[in-house]
């Protein structure tokens, strides 16, 4: 099967199973089953950086639509796909030189 007709159709079965049968779930506490992060993990490494962001928008916005929860699931997705690109492809030590160059430059670190 084609790759990009396999990450549409799991695309398709991500959000609905999130929105159908997760959501319904009760943990008790207000925990909650939350499996669309798990579609970022099955997408390539060498995804770009603004597509893989627009693709967690898109999953995450799907499923705000249909359980009525006014973006919820859209940012913690992008916010999500952030960290992933730098913390698990690029490794903790790129994700953090990143911060630590700006505070530098910044004259906020002495160091």
């Amino acid at each position: 099967m084609n790759p990009i007709l396999t990450h549409v159709f799991r695309f398709i079965v991500f959000s609905l199973a999130q929105t159908f049968i997760l959501n319904k779930l009760d943990l008790g506490f207000g925990a909650q089953v939350f499996l669309l992060p798990l579609y970022l993990f099955l997408l390539p490494f060498e995804t770009n950086v603004l597509v893989l962001m627009a693709i967690a928008f898109g999953l995450g916005i799907s499923v705000d639509v249909l359980s009525n929860t006014m973006g919820l699931n859209a940012s913690s997705l992008v916010f999500f796909a952030f960290l992933e690109i730098g913390i698990f492809v690029k490794g903790p030590s790129a994700f953090f030189a990143r911060f630590h160059n700006q505070l530098k430059v910044s004259g906020q670190m002495t160091n």
